[in-house]
C-alpha cells in the first residue's frame, strides 16, 4: 500500500520462512541486503524488529527509502512470551528496544499502529481495514464464535475454551497460527472436554481466507489478557469484527471497552459467567449491534487517507 500510494505500480511481499526467530534476528538483515541488490525496490517497508537493526542502513546506502513499521508494542510482547524463560523474555525484550531505536534513527519514516506506541516525528497509522475487503453476511441463524489472529495464552486461548465450553449451542471457529507445542496441549483439552464439534482449529490462512471462514458468525472474541502487552492496547481485530458486520465480544481492557462503547457494536465482559450472558445478549440483538459496527467502519478511509498524505509526503521529501 504504501508504494502504491507513493505513485508505484508493484508491490512485492518477502517473507523469511525460519520458524526460529533467534536465528532470524542474525539472518534477516543478510536476506534483506541480497533482496534488495536483486529487486532495487524504491521503497522497502520493514515491519519486523529483525529487520530494524540494520534493515534501514541498508536501504539507505542502497539508495532506497525504509519505512519502519512498529505495529505493536514488540517488548512487551517478547516479555510476555510463553516460550521464553523470564531470563530469556527480558534479553528479548531489551534486544527488541535497542533494535527499534536503530531503526527510528536511520528510517525515512517511522509508523506506528496506535499513538501509545508513537516518538518524535512518527507517523501514527491505525491498523483499520480496508472497508469492502469483506462482505458483511447479517443471517439470523449463526451461532458460531469467531477468534482471527495469533493464538497465545495472553490473547485469551483458554478463557476462549471455556467460553464454549459453556455455552453448549454456540461453536468456536479459531483462525490463526499457533505454536505446536500449545496446539497439542489445546487439542488435547479439546478431546478431553469433548468438544470436538463445537470447537475447530483452522491454523494460519490467508487473510480473504480467513474473513471467509468469519463472515456470517453471530461473535468475534477478543478475550486479551489484562499484561502489558494489551493492557493500553485496541486489538486490531475488534476494528476487523466491525467492518465485517461481526458484534464483538471483548474484555474489559480500557481501550477496548472505550472502542465497544462509542460504536456500541459489542459487549466488553470479564469472566465465563458474564462472557455466556454476553454472548446471549449478542445473540438476540445481532443486527443491531452488527449494523453499528458497519456505521463505525464506514469512517475508516477518512483517518486512514490522512495517514497515507503524511507518509507520501514525507517520503517524497527524502524522511524526517
Amino acid at each position: 500500500m504504501i508504494l502504491i500510494e507513493s505513485g508505484g505500480d508493484f508491490t512485492e511481499i518477502i517473507s523469511h520462512r525460519e520458524p526460529r526467530r533467534a536465528v532470524r534476528f542474525t539472518t534477516a538483515p543478510f536476506k534483506l541486503w541480497s533482496a534488495l541488490r536483486v529487486r532495487r525496490p524504491d521503497i522497502v517497508v520493514l515491519p519486523d524488529p529483525e529487520l530494524w537493526s540494520l534493515g534501514p542502513l541498508i536501504a539507505r546506502l542502497s539508495g532506497i527509502k525504509a519505512v519502519v513499521d512498529v505495529h505493536e508494542n514488540y517488548a512487551s510482547v517478547a516479555a510476555d512470551d510463553q516460550r521464553f524463560h523470564r531470563r530469556g523474555a527480558s534479553l528479548a525484550a531489551k534486544a527488541v528496544v535497542l533494535f527499534e531505536k536503530l531503526g527510528r534513527r536511520t528510517a525515512h519514516v517511522t509508523i506506528v499502529a496506535a499513538p501509545e506506541l508513537a516518538h518524535g516525528f512518527d507517523v501514527t497509522l491505525r491498523n483499520l481495514p480496508l472497508v469492502g475487503m469483506s462482505t458483511p453476511e447479517l443471517s439470523q441463524s449463526s451461532t458460531r464464535m469467531v477468534y482471527v489472529g495469533d493464538v497465545s495464552e495472553s490473547r485469551g486461548i483458554w478463557e476462549m475454551l471455556h467460553l464454549v465450553e459453556g455455552s453448549p449451542e454456540m461453536t468456536l471457529d479459531l483462525v490463526g497460527p499457533i505454536p505446536p507445542e500449545l496446539r497439542s496441549r489445546v487439542s488435547h483439552w479439546i478431546t478431553e472436554h469433548k468438544l470436538t464439534e463445537q470447537v475447530t482449529i483452522h491454523g494460519r490462512l490467508g487473510y480473504a481466507n480467513s474473513w471467509d471462514i468469519a463472515r456470517g458468525a453471530t461473535v468475534g472474541l477478543a478475550l486479551l489478557r489484562p499484561t502489558p502487552a494489551y493492557v493500553e492496547a485496541t486489538p486490531t481485530k475488534i476494528w476487523e469484527y466491525m467492518a465485517a458486520g461481526i458484534p464483538v465480544l471483548a474484555t474489559a481492557l480500557p481501550p477496548a471497552k472505550r472502542l465497544l462503547e462509542q460504536a456500541a457494536c459489542g459487549i466488553v465482559a470479564d469472566g465465563v459467567d458474564a462472557q455466556c450472558q454476553a454472548i446471549d445478549e449478542l445473540r438476540k440483538n445481532r443486527q443491531v449491534f452488527a449494523a453499528n459496527g458497519l456505521r463505525h467502519a464506514s469512517t475508516f478511509s477518512e483517518e486512514t487517507d490522512a495517514a497515507w498524505v503524511e507518509i507520501v509526503s514525507r517520503l517524497r521529501c527524502g524522511g524526517t
